[in-house]
């Protein structure tokens, strides 16, 4: 089973996407087992971890995109966050076209690497790679509604450090949810986090 946005581009307004409906679909494609044997990392312990962020990053990516991530319209006032950004590339793409092979690949270099520099981190940069909450001017809406917060990774501090530990984590949540959907674009895995030669 795939997992395919449609490309109406509703900015919040009109009909309300049906996100329990949405989520159910997303969730019934995490594998209740998961082989991480096959990831390259130093020990199993390792693999798991990598796995289970990526699965966790990538849920709250598709929740902040109400599930569908290629047709989601950041609202007012967040265009310029990378988010928006993301899901504005993934709009333009065509989810028939084999170039998706190639975009997958990209994706998954750029998360592992984002990955291997989190666990370089040091503790007193951990803080920082925590995303504080973007809302827009207007009331929350029913608990039924997408949601009314997205996640904002700039880090006011002047230390380069601590900058960066931020644009990481924001690096590695953004593509953890960026492979997982074009994984299940191209016919793969929802978490498979293996190269393809082609």
């Amino acid at each position: 089973m795939t997992f395919t946005p449609t490309k109406n581009r509703s900015g919040g307004k009109g009909r309300t996407p049906n996100i329990p409906a949405l989520r159910d679909a997303w969730c019934a494609l995490v594998p209740p087992d998961i082989d991480s044997a096959a990831l390259g990392a130093k020990d199993e312990a390792q693999a798991a971890s990598l796995i289970w962020n990526v699965a966790g990053n990538a849920r709250l990516f598709m929740e902040w995109t109400n599930y569908q991530p290629a047709s989601w319209q950041a609202p007012a006032g967040f265009e310029h966050h990378r988010l928006a950004k993301v899901c504005g590339w993934l709009g333009t793409l065509d989810l028939k076209s084999k170039e998706l092979l190639y975009r997958r690949e990209d994706a998954l270099t750029i998360l592992l690497a984002a990955w291997e520099r989190l666990q370089t981190l040091h503790a007193d940069l951990y803080w920082h790679t925590v995303f504080t909450l973007w809302v827009a001017d207007e009331e929350f809406g029913p608990l039924s509604d997408p949601l009314d917060f997205l996640p904002v990774w700039d880090v006011a501090d002047e230390d380069p450090r601590r900058q960066q530990a931020g644009k990481t984590a924001e690096e590695f949540t953004l593509y953890c949810g960026l492979l997982t959907f074009l994984n299940t674009a191209i016919g793969k895995d929802l978490l498979d986090l293996e190269a393809d030669p082609f």
